[in-house]
C-alpha cells in the first residue's frame, strides 16, 4: 500500500499546484494579492486537495471550538474592552508533524511563514505565492532577526485592515515537538501586540508517532505504511492583550535571573 499511497500523495500535490497555476495566469503577485472570485476558487482547490493528501497520508481530522475564559490573564472585564477589527491577523499553533502545514491549509486556508529559500522551489514556491506567504529570511544575525520580525509585523497590520489577505499561521515554537508538550514561543507573532487566535493540535498516536523523531524520508515511508492517525484541532477564542495582562503578569515566565518580562514575553507566556 505504501508505494500506491505515496504516488497518490505526490500526484495530488502536483495536480493541485498545476490547477492553482492555471487559475492564477495573468495575476501579478508583486503588485497585489489574489482577490475576488479567483481567490475563493484557488482556496477551495487548495483545501480539497489538501484533504485528499491527508487521506492518503493516513490522517483524519476533527475540530473543536473551546469557549475558554481568559479572565485570569486579561482581567474580569476583558470582553467589554475588546478592540474590533475585520479579521484576526494571526493564528498561533504548536508544531508536531511534517504534515502540519497541509492540516492548517485544509482547515484555515492561512498564509504561512516559510523560509525564503522555498520561494524558488518548483511546487511549494508557486503555491506559496498564491497563498500570500511571507518569505522569511532565516539566520542568527541581528539583521536577519529584525527583517523577519518586521515582515510579520507589517503583514499583521495589513491583514487587520484588508480582508484580501488571509490571516498568517505561525508555528510559534520555532520548531517541532513530540506531541507531549509545548515549548517556549518565539517573539515574531507577539511583538506587535495584535489579536491572536491560539489553536493546538493533539494527535492520537497509538502505535506510531508522525512527529519529527527520525529523518524525514523514513518518517514519510513509515507513516504511509500505517493506518489512520487522528488529529484533533482545538480552536481557542481570540486572545487580545491588554494592560491588565502586562502589569499583572510581568513577572510570570521562566527567567531564572528574576528580571521582568518584556511585553512580548508576557504575551507569549499567556498564549502558551
Amino acid at each position: 500500500m505504501m508505494p500506491t499511497r505515496l504516488f497518490l500523495f505526490v500526484l495530488n500535490l502536483a495536480t493541485m499546484v498545476f490547477l492553482v497555476r492555471v487559475l492564477c495566469i495573468g495575476h501579478n503577485f508583486d503588485r497585489k494579492p489574489l482577490g475576488g472570485c479567483r481567490k475563493k476558487v484557488v482556496f477551495f482547490v487548495v483545501r480539497w486537495f489538501c484533504q485528499f493528501m491527508l487521506w492518503f497520508g493516513g490522517i483524519r481530522l476533527s475540530t473543536r471550538d473551546i469557549d475558554f475564559d481568559y479572565s485570569a490573564y486579561l482581567g474580569p472585564n476583558y470582553k467589554k474592552d475588546l478592540r474590533r477589527s475585520p479579521i484576526t491577523s494571526t493564528i498561533v499553533s504548536n508544531h508536531v508533524t511534517w504534515m502540519d502545514s497541509i492540516i492548517m491549509a485544509r482547515v484555515f486556508s492561512p498564509s504561512f511563514t516559510p523560509k525564503i529559500e522555498l520561494k524558488s522551489a518548483p511546487l511549494l514556491g508557486t503555491l506559496g505565492m498564491c497563498l500570500n506567504n511571507i518569505w522569511m529570511p532565516r539566520g542568527r544575525s541581528d539583521e536577519a532577526k529584525k527583517a523577519a520580525l518586521d515582515a510579520i509585523m507589517e503583514r499583521q497590520e495589513i491583514v487587520e485592515q484588508d480582508e484580501t489577505f488571509a490571516p498568517i499561521l505561525v508555528f510559534a515554537e520555532g520548531g517541532v515537538t513530540n506531541n507531549t508538550g509545548i515549548i517556549t514561543f518565539k517573539k515574531g507573532p507577539f511583538y506587535a501586540e495584535k489579536t491572536i487566535k491560539p489553536i493546538f493540535m493533539k494527535f492520537d498516536l497509538k502505535a506510531f508517532s508522525p512527529a519529527f523523531n527520525m529523518p524525514l524520508l523514513p518518517l514519510i515511508f513509515m507513516q504511509l505504511s500505517r493506518g489512520c492517525i487522528t488529529c484533533k484541532i482545538n480552536i481557542m477564542p481570540d486572545f487580545q492583550p491588554n494592560e491588565f495582562l502586562f502589569e499583572t503578569h510581568k513577572n510570570s515566565g521562566e527567567h531564572e535571573d528574576g528580571r521582568e518580562n518584556e511585553r512580548w514575553e508576557t504575551f507569549a507566556w499567556a498564549v502558551r
